[in-house]
């Protein structure tokens, strides 16, 4: 497993690529390969980020029982999101089969306090 880590750390007016850094080590990309959503604002990038994936040939589900009847293939790792021991919303990588994380993309390694949610990664069957 390549990871990736996050370029821009959460700072008074700036917003941390931990969310960028995390999808690019799950796809196994580069970091430039994938956008940094959180610049898109509170209400628009959840929608960017799932047309950007459809884009790409995958979809997101983040519910506990995404492994049913979903029709792709689940990639084997996840995004964890919670808060940070640092106080702010992160995203690091988990394990899809396990929940455990893998990776923390920020420096620290200092993971996540608590899991909020996961979201798991489908490639899209083939037409």
């Amino acid at each position: 497993m390549s990871t990736v880590d996050q370029t821009i750390l959460h700072a008074e007016g700036e917003c941390g690529n931990c969310l960028q850094a995390s999808l690019a080590s799950i796809l196994d990309w580069p970091l430039e390969a994938v956008p940094h959503f959180a610049l898109l604002g509170e209400n628009h990038w959840w929608d960017c980020l799932l047309a950007w994936l459809d884009a790409q040939g995958f979809w997101l589900d983040y519910r506990a029982d995404s492994f049913a009847g979903t029709g792709g293939a689940v990639l084997p790792r996840c995004l964890l999101s919670g808060p940070s021991p640092r106080g702010f919303s992160h995203a690091v990588v988990g394990d899809s089969a396990t929940g455990q994380m893998l990776h923390d993309p920020h420096p620290s390694r200092a993971g996540l306090v608590s899991v909020a949610y996961r979201a798991y990664l489908f490639r899209k069957p083939l037409p």
